[in-house]
C-alpha cells in the first residue's frame, strides 16, 4: 500500500523555504502552511526547558507584541541507547494550519542528528497512526510470540472483534497469515504488535476509524531518515544554530516531571 502525504509534498517545496533562519528575538524560524490561502506562514522556534526534557513551541506571532502557541513536541534524549525517546507532540490549530506536526517532527530528527543518535521513538495512539506513517515512522518490531491452538481461535476473534468495531470474518483474515501447520493439527503464533500495524493498514485501505486497542510504539525507518536528511538540509529549523541554552519557563506543570 502507497501512503503519502500531500502536506508532506507541499511544505517542503522552495515556495515555503523560510525567508530567514533567525527572527529578531534570535529564535528559530520555520513554516507552515495557511490552509485559506495556501501560503507559508512563518513561525517561531522557541526551545523551553523542560525538567529533564527538551521541548520546543511553535508560536504564531499575532501582532508586535503577542505570540499564539499552535503546538509543541518535548521528549527526552538517551544517549546510552543512541535515540530520541517517546515523548508527547501536540498541535492545536490544525483547522487553520497544515504541516505543524511535521515541522514537531523535523525538530526530533534535527536533534537526533545534531546529537549523533540512531533513531526516533514515538507511542503512537490510535487516531493519529495514519500521519505518523505518512510522516516515515513504522511500527518497532517486537519478537514476543505468543502461541494458541485452533479451537482457543474463536475467542481471540470475539475479543478483537468487539476491540476493532470489526465483523469476525475481517478478524479472521487478518489472523489467518499468523497461522501454522496443517488443517488437521493447525495453531496461531501471533505476533500482536505486527498485527497492530495489519490492522491500521487495512483500516487506512478501507477508510475506517482505527479504535483505541490500536497503539503503536513506531520509529523513524531507515529509508525514511534519509528522505528527512534532504527535507532538513532544504529547510533547516535547527541545524547550525546554538540552542544549548533555552530560556526557563515555569508554566506549572514543570515540576510534575
Amino acid at each position: 500500500m502507497q501512503i503519502k502525504s500531500l502536506t508532506l509534498e507541499k511544505l517542503y517545496t522552495p515556495k515555503f523555504k523560510p525567508k530567514r533562519r533567525i527572527d529578531e528575538n534570535g529564535y528559530p524560524v520555520t513554516t507552515i502552511i495557511d490552509k485559506l490561502t495556501d501560503k507559508p506562514v512563518e513561525i517561531t522556534v522557541r526551545p523551553v526547558k523542560r525538567g529533564g526534557m527538551e521541548q520546543y513551541n511553535l508560536e504564531f506571532k499575532t501582532d508586535g507584541y503577542n505570540y499564539e502557541t499552535l503546538g509543541w513536541r518535548f521528549f527526552e534524549v538517551n544517549k546510552i541507547d543512541k535515540k530520541i525517546e517517546p515523548g508527547y507532540m501536540e498541535s492545536n490549530s490544525f483547522n487553520r494550519f497544515a504541516g505543524i506536526g511535521l515541522r514537531e517532527h523535523q525538530i526530533a530528527i534535527e536533534r537526533m542528528l545534531q546529537l549523533g543518535l540512531n533513531d526516533v521513538e514515538i507511542l503512537s495512539m490510535s487516531d493519529v497512526i495514519p500521519f505518523h506513517l505518512k510522516s516515515g515512522f513504522t511500527p518497532v518490531a517486537g519478537s514476543k510470540i505468543t502461541s494458541y491452538k485452533s479451537k482457543e481461535i474463536d475467542a481471540i476473534i470475539k475479543k478483537l472483534t468487539v476491540a476493532l468495531k470489526l465483523d469476525s470474518d475481517t478478524v479472521r483474515k487478518l489472523l489467518n497469515k499468523y497461522k501454522i501447520g496443517s488443517s488437521q493439527n493447525s495453531g496461531y503464533n501471533i505476533n500482536f504488535s505486527k498485527l497492530k500495524e495489519d490492522i491500521a493498514l487495512y483500516c487506512m485501505d478501507h477508510k475506517l476509524p482505527i479504535q483505541n486497542y490500536v497503539k503503536l510504539d513506531m520509529h523513524l525507518s531507515e529509508k525514511s531518515k534519509s528522505d528527512w536528511m534532504k527535507r532538513i538540509e532544504a529547510q533547516p529549523i535547527l541545524m547550525d544554530i546554538d540552542i544549548s541554552e533555552p530560556e526557563k519557563v515555569f508554566d506549572g506543570f514543570e515540576y510534575l516531571l
